[in-house]
């Protein structure tokens, strides 16, 4: 009977203890309950990868709000870009038809307005590619910041820049560094 009642009492506090929660403070001040039985934030965080959805829902859930921000802000720059093409590739298909048109009837300002959609259209598909860049580089590295501050790891990536400027022979360029 001893021994029904030791191994009773081992069973209900192995129950407690392994129940148990910790509660870790971050480099930010957010507080994070750890629970043994749950997922470790790291195989899950490694596990989602590219998802852009699942990652945000990761940050949302686990209260990183700093980094949903941040990364939010990166998906809608990412959505700019992917809107830029899509706008773009519209215009031009849409001025190749007027220019079309415009040759097949002899009508020259129809062939001027597929002139000018064309020529729209391809400034922003070509918008489209630093954009699209810039805020796919951003996302890894918010990706990198966080494997660094939580995990420790050494992920560094070089964050791709857009620049306007002068050149030394007095014109105007953009500068992308990737």
């Amino acid at each position: 009977m001893k021994k029904i009642v030791l191994i009773f009492i081992a069973v209900v506090n192995f129950g407690i203890i392994a129940n148990a929660q910790d509660a870790i403070i971050l480099g930010n001040g957010n507080e994070v309950q750890y629970d043994a039985s749950s997922k470790d934030l790291k195989i899950e965080f490694n596990r989602i990868d590219t998802d852009d959805r699942a990652m945000l829902d990761f940050f949302r859930r686990n209260n990183f709000t700093e980094y949903y921000n941040r990364f939010s802000s990166a998906c809608n720059m990412r959505r700019t870009g992917a809107t830029l093409l899509g706008t773009g590739l519209g215009l031009m298909g849409g001025g190749v038809i007027f220019m079309i048109v415009g040759l097949s009837t002899y009508r020259y300002g129809t062939l001027i307005a597929g002139y000018a959609l064309i020529v729209v259209g391809e400034g922003l598909t070509i918008a489209s590619i630093p954009v699209s860049a810039v805020a796919g580089g951003r996302k890894r590295a918010i990706k990198n910041d966080f494997e660094r501050q939580y995990f420790g790891a050494n992920a560094y990536i070089y964050q791709p820049t857009l620049n306007f400027g002068i050149t030394q022979s007095g014109g105007a360029g953009f500068t992308f560094k990737f």
